[in-house]
């Protein structure tokens, strides 16, 4: 089988198992919902009763949110991608812009979120719905490989031949040499949309790495993914000048 067709066979069963563990899991949020609603309605005269039922209510409907978000990026896969649409655009304001719509919409479960870019320009031209969709599925596998509290930084730093490079880095335990090995193993051949038998353990697998990949074909851009000194790890997306 060529690389191409293995790709889209691994691409095809990833879709698949994805979209019935998304109609699974969007029952347990909504059968929360229907039962703290009625105990709400139950504890009008009782405030502290019904303002821990308003937690409730909230954290589950973030987290059916990010389950309908799942859907809606699993529809983008699944279309043919729209032609590329390139505009200026200050790659500072577009991050804070994207931390601010998580903070809204996501259970971030404590997680404190920051943007630093340096001194050098940030501007650039490129397509900024395939950059936010790949940045965006980048920010989630960081949130979600955080222990909750933590900080996930995203920076703007000088890239190669005039590009710029966007860095997501995030908190976590620190792995042992072999454990990194076959993570960044695992992490560039599924990025290549080829199967070497070690996807397990490696984190943005599934629907976050194939919007990663197609977000990138559409930016000429390319990712990586390795380990932060002290512990976690760090996603970059590399865009050209010309992106």
């Amino acid at each position: 089988m060529s690389r191409k067709s293995k790709g889209e066979a691994l691409e095809g069963e990833a879709l698949g198992t994805l979209l019935f563990d998304l109609a699974h899991d969007m029952r347990s949020p909504l059968l929360t919902l229907l039962g703290f609603t009625e105990l709400a309605q139950e504890s009008l005269h009782e405030p502290e009763a019904l303002a821990r039922l308003l937690a409730s209510i909230e954290r589950s409907t973030l987290r059916l949110n990010r389950l309908v978000e799942d859907l809606v990026n699993l529809a983008r896969v699944q279309a043919p991608p729209p032609p590329p649409e390139p505009r200026p655009l200050h790659l500072r304001q577009a991050l804070e812009e994207l931390c601010r719509e998580a903070r809204r919409a996501w259970d971030l479960r404590g997680t404190q979120l920051e943007v630093e870019a340096g001194e050098a320009s940030d501007h650039t031209t490129c397509d900024e719905r395939s950059l936010r969709i790949a940045a965006s599925a980048l920010l989630l596998n960081a949130i979600e490989a955080s222990p909750k509290g933590a900080t996930v930084r995203l920076r703007v730093l000088p890239g190669a031949a005039g590009g710029h490079r966007v860095e997501i880095e995030n908190e976590g335990p620190a792995r042992s040499a072999a454990e990194q090995a076959a993570l960044e193993r695992s992490f560039e051949a599924l990025s290549r949309g080829e199967d070497e038998g070690e996807a397990e353990g490696a984190p943005g697998m599934g629907l976050g790495l194939i919007l990663v990949r197609r977000s990138c074909e559409v930016l000429q851009a390319t990712f990586d993914l390795h380990a932060r000194e002290g512990g976690g790890a760090v996603a970059s997306l590399e865009l050209p000048a010309s992106a």
